[in-house]
């Protein structure tokens, strides 16, 4: 059995009323879209800055141990992690 939701919206609650109603839902749902896109593009932007971090710190890390075990660098006492 198919139900005709326009029809029984009209039939509920009147024709304006239901009129009136499709467009504050369709506004508000634009809304509540973009600001899903926004916080979800946020937060890739957020994993993207933790993921460059961790790679140039791993660099460095990999660059430190190099010049120090090449006796470019003099070693203070304290490894690179």
């Amino acid at each position: 059995m198919h139900f005709n939701n326009e029809a029984i919206g009209r039939r509920i609650f009147g024709v304006q009323n239901w009129e009136a109603l499709k467009a504050r839902w369709a506004a508000t749902n634009r809304i509540l879209s973009t600001g899903s896109t926004l916080l979800w593009s946020v937060r890739d932007l957020m994993d993207n800055t933790q993921t460059l971090a961790e790679i140039a710190a791993e660099n460095s890390a990999k660059v430190g141990n190099a010049l120090r075990r090449a006796g470019a660098i003099f070693d203070v006492g304290a490894w690179f992690p």
